[in-house]
């Protein structure tokens, strides 16, 4: 009796058990047939189809993930690392995402991504295993998975087979370079990165077919640390980027998909000594990334899509920055007692939380000074933002602002409370602390001599 899904519609069994040989089994609901020897896994299953162990060439397989959530697919190419065997097969998953940006294990999301432009345009930006650099994905970038066992991990092999595909659908001529980048006339068109196991590896890259180059300037951040920050993280290369479909203009994601597919499927398999090794094509797999078909996968989303993941895996850094603060009013009603300090304020960050506040004061600052940078001090032990500074900083103006007699002539108009710190948002803080201060009052503070 054929052991197919019970979800599977009836009609629809019926077409599947006509076109597959025994034994057989189903990992999607619109999979292809299976070749004898096929090994491949299913979640609730895995198994190897009609072949001795010991007779078994190496399996060759294709999986088209059906779905294009970035934590879901990054979920899947977990799952199938550390659930997969490949010591006799190898696999090769492609897969789409939606617009978000992804950064590599090792790297500061807030020096690599664009936060602000990314929460406005609701960009979701993502962690994966792997290390390297931040890349841009939407859905004309194809995202390539290539599964083998450790002893057999081959990236430039990898990349030769994009590259073949490419010439042999468009004819374009693309080049690998000693970064493992894939490059046209010297402007990148695919990122590489790698995790290594134990027993597997898998190496994947991107293949920049038509997207949005605009929003990828936008949602990334380039030229390397960048407003103060000092970490030991990983920091992205910058580089010239190209869209296939500059080159070729009929360029499409299936085209360049079905293209990347068949040629690793037919290309022979040489081992790490040169030597061919009987291999078989198993065709192509489409699988549905749930908990259905691969148990565990639901919660290993949730994971990848934590806060604690996504920001409290940065490596430990700090964030610096330099404001120009009203001194406190220690002065009585004399404004030319009155005038502004210059401080460094320095946040120390371990898993994505302040754990130390430090004040430097440029010059001197008045006796009572400290107290007013109090609003700093309570950083401690909160989640780090680049706001969550700038807000600590307003409040600690606004307080300072408030200190001085009004209508003095003092020189607090030569006060810069730093760049991110507008009419606006003073004028917010000052209202949601019931701050009688006039708007009149925040101009002449903003304007500087």
């Amino acid at each position: 009796m054929h052991d197919l899904p019970a979800r599977l519609p009836g009609a629809q069994r019926n077409l599947l058990l006509k076109h597959l040989p025994e034994p057989r089994m189903l990992c999607t609901m619109r999979s292809v047939k299976l070749l004898p020897g096929t090994a491949f896994f299913t979640g609730r299953r895995s198994f190897a189809a009609g072949v001795s162990k010991e007779a078994e060439p190496l399996k060759k397989l294709v999986y088209i993930s059906q779905s294009n959530d970035v934590f879901t697919n990054l979920a899947l190419e977990d799952w199938l690392y550390k659930q997969g065997d490949f010591k006799n097969s190898r696999a090769l998953l492609l897969w789409r995402n939606s617009p978000c940006v992804v950064v590599g294990r090792h790297q500061n999301p807030w020096v690599e991504a664009n936060a602000d432009f990314c929460a406005e345009k609701r960009i979701p930006i993502a962690r994966r295993n792997s290390g390297g650099g931040t890349v841009y994905h939407d859905l004309g970038n194809l995202n390539c998975t290539f599964f083998t066992s450790r002893d057999e991990y081959d990236r430039k092999a990898n990349l030769e087979m994009i590259r073949t595909a490419v010439w042999d659908t468009y004819g374009l001529d693309l080049v690998v370079n000693k970064r493992d980048d894939i490059e046209w006339r010297g402007q990148k068109v695919s990122g590489t990165a790698a995790k290594l196991g134990r027993d597997v590896a898998y190496h994947h890259c991107t293949v920049l077919v038509h997207s949005d180059r605009s929003m990828l300037q936008k949602a990334l951040r380039t030229g390397g640390v960048k407003g103060g920050y000092e970490s030991k993280a990983t920091i992205s290369v910058p580089a010239k980027t190209a869209c296939l479909r500059e080159a070729e203009p009929s360029a499409r994601v299936s085209d360049v998909m079905n293209a990347i597919g068949r040629v690793f499927l037919q290309n022979p398999i040489e081992d790490k000594h040169g030597n061919t090794v009987p291999s078989e094509a198993g065709g192509y797999q489409l699988l549905n990334p749930s908990d259905y078909w691969f148990p565990g996968l639901g919660s290993t989303r949730r994971d990848l899509a934590s806060w604690d993941w996504v920001y409290g895996k940065t490596p430990n850094f700090s964030f610096s920055r330099t404001y120009s603060l009203p001194k406190a009013h220690n002065a009585g009603n004399n404004p030319q007692e009155h005038g502004i300090a210059s401080v460094t304020v320095t946040l120390h960050v371990t898993n994505g939380m302040v754990t130390e506040t430090e004040i430097k004061e440029n010059d001197s600052f008045s006796q009572t000074g400290g107290s007013d940078l109090m609003h700093i001090s309570a950083l401690k032990g909160q989640r780090f933002t680049e706001h969550l500074l700038d807000a600590a900083v307003q409040r600690t103006v606004s307080a300072a602002m408030n200190a001085y007699p009004r209508g003095s002539s003092g020189n607090h108009r030569a006060f810069s409370p730093g760049p991110r710190l507008t009419q606006r948002s003073l004028i917010m803080e000052s209202e949601r602390n019931h701050d009688p201060m006039d708007r009149e009052y925040v101009n002449s503070i903003l304007t500087c001599a």
